[in-house]
């Protein structure tokens, strides 16, 4: 059970890094306060496109997740309701043959659990 919303243009890292955006911020942080506010637990997904090797991939999907279940910590949601898992590029949405498909399949979701359900 749970709800998984994708933000595939709220976040954005520095291309091939995991270093978040500026232009995320906003974003992040309301999604901070949504989970402080309502106590859900949250499972961070982060994804790739298949530009590279797969190897590197699966790396970098780790650490872009990684780096915004550490953001949302740092925003004061409890480090006990956050984990993160990453795909690389096995969980396509859509076609990795044009730029705006490989931009769609770089993402993170966030899949919300209510655990008082």
């Amino acid at each position: 059970h749970g709800l998984t919303i994708c933000a595939v243009e709220d976040i954005n890292f520095t291309s091939g890094q995991s270093t978040i955006t500026e232009d995320s911020i906003v974003y992040l942080k309301q999604v901070a306060n949504i989970l402080i506010g309502t106590g859900l637990f949250v499972e961070v997904r982060g994804h790739t496109d298949n530009g590279g090797r797969d190897a590197d991939n699966l790396e970098l999907s780790k650490e872009r997740a990684k780096a915004v279940a550490d953001y949302l910590v740092h925003r004061g949601v409890p480090k006990d309701r956050i984990t993160y898992k990453y795909f690389g590029e096995s969980r396509p949405l859509v076609s990795n043959d044009t730029p705006e498909g490989r931009k769609i399949n770089r993402r993170v979701e966030f899949h919300l659990i209510n655990r008082s359900e």
